[in-house]
């Protein structure tokens, strides 16, 4: 704000002497409005913004109150409307005379923000002008419109998910969005950087039922778009939430969602440590379908670590307590999660009668999101039985469903495995496409750990291309990213295509050095390697 640049710099240039570090302190200190003024000055920012604040009319004029109690970065004039209890186009028509007195800050299609100092303006004066009552009402107000806003994206994203109905205190405010998946998924997009701020907000105002209801109601959002590192707060926010609230059922709920992001991030040992809790707290509830869902996600980490026996003993218990629960949607989940753990220990016609279960199931229930999923696990396992074009079929098939619902995350993987089949059959102009769209998504949504398996692929694929210099890039390129995410087996395939790679330059100790390294690691990741394949000669 220039004007505040101007007055800090003129208290600077009147007391030479006065440290620099010492303004800082009192210019982001509480009251810093106050300070921000020079003595005989009458050009105070409070008197400026003041100036514009108070001929605005006295809609406008609350609006721009109450939105400063608003814990996010941006705010939407629909959410205006719902904090003071009016019909959107009053709210439009607010914000239009907050933007005209240069009160707020465009920010994207019907999206604002507030400077830092003329958000702490809008907070004094609701607290000089506004009730403490009607402060309260506003901040209830606040969380019902995100509860109802996440309740009705989930109604479209995944009508599945329907264990919360939130309760709200006030009458339901106007979606700001049409009941279709991707207006949903858009809008949720615009509200990211506020999400976690509002879970802890709602929490902070007493809200705890809605803190983890409104965790749990934003699942689906996350499932399709990825964010998992974002998740992990709300999820934690969510889970002493619950706890607070001393509901098992609940506290169970939270702490299974958040074992699942952990299990995205490659935070495994985490993952199952919280999925023990979890499933203590659903047992403490009597939930058996929730203990179904949990043992689902305890052998989803323990495949990741490649402890496939432990990974098929937990997957079948959760078939079976989802049997006995009755939950056709999580047996069929489980179903096909154990076809891809027998494809991955190396049995894949073992994994082809439960993944054909599952997808039968998805279709009958309409679960296109699942499908997709069991579509892109079936060419996993043509693929490794060999059979390419079976597997290239399923594939196409599970990347037009992914897409046709906007799962980037669905559309990663099936990109991957695609790719693998036409390296499978030397196609490495079309694996090389498929690893650069898997790479732009990986970057997109946040994954390093996606990101990293993509730079693998895609050094492979410029390998057959016969591209050293690409390759190159490409695989050190993965390996710099993997040491932020540690996993053995994926570091293994990195460091046997740089050995690959080194011998095809020439350079044959840096290939040993590389395909030791690559065997050290396959060893320590459980994995029954064949020598040849490791150093390439297979």
């Amino acid at each position: 704000m220039p004007l505040a640049l101007r007055i800090a710099a003129a208290r600077l240039t009147g007391e030479p002497g006065w440290p620099i570090a010492a303004l800082t302190r009192e210019l982001t200190g509480v009251g810093r409005l106050e300070t921000l003024a020079v003595q005989g000055d009458s050009r105070t920012v409070e008197t400026v913004l003041a100036s514009a604040y108070l001929p605005l009319d006295q809609a406008s004029a609350r609006l721009f109150r109450l939105s400063g109690l608003t814990p996010g970065t941006s705010f939407s004039s629909a959410l205006g409307a719902a904090l003071c209890g009016v019909p959107s186009g009053a709210g439009r028509a607010a914000i239009a005379a907050l933007s005209a007195a240069h009160l707020v800050t465009p920010a994207g299609q019907d999206r604002f923000r507030f400077h830092d100092l003329i958000r702490e303006f809008a907070v004094a004066c609701a607290r000089a002008d506004e009730t403490t009552a009607s402060r309260a009402e506003a901040a209830d107000r606040l969380v019902d419109w995100y509860l109802h806003v996440a309740a009705e994206a989930n109604r479209v994203i995944d009508p599945n998910r329907d264990l919360v109905t939130p309760a709200l205190r006030h009458p339901a405010p106007e979606t700001p969005f049409p009941p279709e998946r991707r207006a949903a998924l858009a809008f949720l997009g615009s509200e990211r950087a506020n999400l976690l701020p509002v879970v802890r907000f709602a929490r902070e105002h007493g809200r705890n039922t809605a803190a983890w209801q409104l965790t749990y109601l934003l699942t689906s959002f996350y499932d399709t778009t990825g964010g998992w590192n974002e998740r992990i707060g709300l999820c934690r926010e969510g889970a002493a939430a619950a706890a607070e609230l001393a509901d098992p059922l609940a506290e169970a709920e939270m702490l299974r969602a958040l074992g699942a992001a952990y299990f995205m991030t490659r935070r495994l040992t985490d993952a199952l440590e919280t999925n023990a809790r979890a499933l203590k707290a659903a047992r403490a509830a009597g939930d058996l379908e929730g203990e179904g869902h949990i043992y689902n996600n305890t052998a989803n980490a323990y495949a990741a670590l490649r402890r496939f026996d432990e990974a098929i003993t937990a997957y079948q218990l959760a078939v079976e307590r989802c049997t006995s629960a009755g939950n056709q949607l999580g047996r069929a989940l489980s179903q096909r999660n154990l076809g891809h753990a027998y494809i991955r220990r190396g049995q894949a016609m073992d994994g082809l009668t439960p993944l054909t279960a599952a997808l039968a199931t998805f279709r009958e229930l309409g679960n296109a999101r699942l499908e997709a999923a069991t579509l892109d696990t079936l060419g996993e396992a043509y693929e490794e039985l060999g059979d390419h074009d079976v597997a290239l079929e399923y594939l196409v098939e599970a990347l037009a469903a992914s897409r046709a619902i906007g799962d980037r995350w669905q559309e990663w993987e099936s990109l991957l495995h695609a790719g693998q089949v036409h390296l499978s059959r030397r196609d490495f102009l079309s694996a090389r496409d498929d690893f650069d769209q898997a790479l732009l998504i990986s970057r997109d949504v946040g994954n390093r750990h996606s990101e990293a398996a993509a730079l693998d692929r895609l050094g492979r694929a410029y390998l057959g291309l016969g591209d050293l210099a690409a390759a190159r890039e490409n695989l050190e390129r993965g390996l710099a990213v993997r040491a932020g995410v540690p996993d053995p087996y994926e570091e293994a395939h990195l460091r046997r295509d740089l050995g690959d790679l080194e011998a095809r330059c020439g350079d044959t100790a840096a290939a040993a050095t590389h395909w030791a390294r690559a065997i050290e690691l396959y060893r320590r990741a459980n994995a029954t390697a064949d020598a040849d394949l490791v150093t390439g000669r297979g």
